[in-house]
């Protein structure tokens, strides 16, 4: 039987009324259905983003790379069920499935340890030009 999945928004499950299917590629079979969201479910997801930046963009860098630490743990410790629900939906070989979550995980890792020091591009008497990174807003894709 196909799971019927639901979209997580502001801390919610949530599902609309129509679906969307999702099929196997490799078999054409329907696996599952995922929520048809709309505008509305958009609005709400990104209004639920700018709330939550602006405690994130605060938060200091060493406890973000916790939390990111933390959700890279989270993929490892589902690897198993997260490789074969990827094969399922994208009918692809468990070799390339387990390959994508693991880098998943060692990418989170990876970006953690990045430093996001300032950039002195020129110091002179005459002026001061600096690149500084900062969270500026959400982005979604």
């Amino acid at each position: 039987m196909a799971e019927q999945y639901r979209n997580l928004i502001d801390g919610e499950m949530v599902s609309t009324a129509a679906t969307l299917d999702v099929i196997n590629p490799a078999n054409e079979q329907v696996v599952g259905h995922v929520p048809a969201c709309g505008a509305e479910e958009l609005d709400r997801a990104v209004a639920a983003a700018r709330r939550a930046f602006k405690t994130w963009s605060k938060t200091p860098v060493d406890e973000r790379r916790k939390v990111i630490q933390a959700m890279a743990g989270v993929i490892q410790a589902n690897f198993d069920e997260l490789y074969r629900l990827l094969t399922t939906e994208q009918g692809k070989p468990h070799a390339q499935a387990q390959y994508e979550i693991g880098g998943a995980s060692a990418m989170m890792n990876a970006q953690s340890t990045l430093t996001l020091d300032d950039v002195i591009n020129e110091d002179s008497d005459e002026r001061l030009s600096r690149t500084r990174r900062v969270p500026v807003g959400v982005v979604g894709g």
